[in-house]
């Protein structure tokens, strides 16, 4: 126990000595990686209500950011919708997503995460297969701030 303790104190120590926007997540993510807490990184969550007639496929937050929000639409709107994620993906984490139409009638996706700090990191035009992962990370970043939500 009293070694638990120390690792926590020096993980909370390390949290404080880096400077940056998100000191928060960064000691949650390192609190998980080391105690191994329900919260972190490896883990996945739902993302979209189960219905067993739906495709799924699986979104990997590679950002280094923890994630609050995931739009999906399809490609030929310009509505990217509700946001489908129940809780915050943090960094390394999988989000498994039901889609609502079967892949023979919509296989192609627009896909964008949106980080804490309001940063959004989007692919466009992807190809949905059954069980599909898609890896989203820093090469995702759209560096031109919308005033526009998402």
């Amino acid at each position: 126990m009293r070694k638990k303790n120390f690792v926590l104190l020096l993980l909370i120590g390390v949290a404080f000595a880096v400077k940056g926007q998100e000191n928060d997540t960064r000691l949650l993510n390192l609190l998980d990686n080391v105690l191994g807490t329900t919260s972190g990184a490896g883990r996945t969550t739902s993302a979209a209500p189960q219905n067993p007639d739906s495709p799924t496929f699986s979104i990997i937050n590679n950002t280094g950011f923890t994630i609050k929000n995931i739009f999906i639409c399809q490609t030929n709107t310009e509505n990217w919708g509700d946001n489908i994620l129940n809780n915050p993906l943090y960094n390394g984490q999988t989000a498994i997503v039901m889609l609502n139409q079967p892949l023979a009638a919509v296989d192609r996706y627009n896909i964008r995460m949106v980080d804490v700090d309001g940063d959004r990191y989007s692919k466009y035009n992807v190809k949905i297969g059954e069980y599909s992962t898609i890896k989203m990370g820093i090469g995702d970043f759209e560096f031109e701030k919308s005033t526009t939500p998402p």
